[in-house]
């Protein structure tokens, strides 16, 4: 496991510009045909606290936070307000075109700020200290503030196929993210497994977002316990 500053200059300096190579992405509500993002928006509403106001919505590696624009549009609100941590710094203007206030290039950072629901997709695997970053997350939200996390599915069968997933850290079942939060005072609302199996995505087949015991990714949403 790397440390906090080689991982911090990798992710600042060398993640995106080896994705990218340069080219800026242009914002043209593509959030709207995105099915990954379309499908995490979807578990948002189904099982979100229906009497929590969301005025704050902060994504965590954000990039097109495509699925943050979709719950914006999803609550009818305009006020709502969505804030991105992203090192990517390609994503500027991105963010200007679509309304997202940049508050920070890299987690963990400071704020005054209280957001009433976080967002993070294939993120939290790239961590050094789960449990630090957890604890961190729960001090920025509201009380019974809303936490959503996708993370690939690595139980059992992961392991039997090689697999890309370089610069991963960290790797979950249900099980071990469900403990992760609670120990770190979120109580898990909804958790289950979504997608084709690994196999099949190694294998070059279409992805899914159906519900799937052995699915790829897990798909989690905690609250913030009092």
């Amino acid at each position: 496991i790397p440390d906090d500053e080689l991982l911090k200059n990798y992710y600042m300096n060398d993640y995106w510009t080896l994705r990218s190579k340069g080219v800026k992405p242009v914002f043209k509500k593509r959030f709207l045909k995105n099915n990954r993002a379309i499908a995490q928006a979807k578990f948002f509403k189904e099982n979100i606290n229906k009497n929590l106001k969301i005025s704050k919505i902060l994504e965590i590696g954000a990039a097109h936070a495509s699925s943050s624009l979709l719950i914006r549009e999803s609550l009818k609100d305009k006020s709502v307000q969505l804030y991105s941590c992203e090192s990517g710094k390609q994503w500027s203007e991105y963010y200007k075109d679509a309304n997202i206030m940049q508050i920070a290039e890299y987690f963990p950072f400071e704020t005054d700020i209280k957001f009433d629901f976080i967002h993070t997709s294939h993120w939290l695997e790239h961590i050094v200290d789960v449990n630090k970053t957890m604890a961190k997350i729960n001090s920025m939200l509201t009380n019974k503030g809303g936490l959503f996390i996708e993370v690939p599915n690595t139980e059992f069968y992961y392991w039997d196929y090689p697999q890309t997933d370089t610069p991963h850290i960290h790797f979950f079942s249900t099980k071990s993210l469900k403990k992760l939060g609670e120990n770190n005072g979120f109580e898990c609302i909804k958790i289950n497994t979504y997608g084709i199996p690994f196999r099949d995505l190694l294998n070059g087949k279409t992805p899914t977002q159906e519900l799937n015991p052995s699915g790829c990714y897990i798909r989690a949403l905690f609250e913030k316990k009092n």
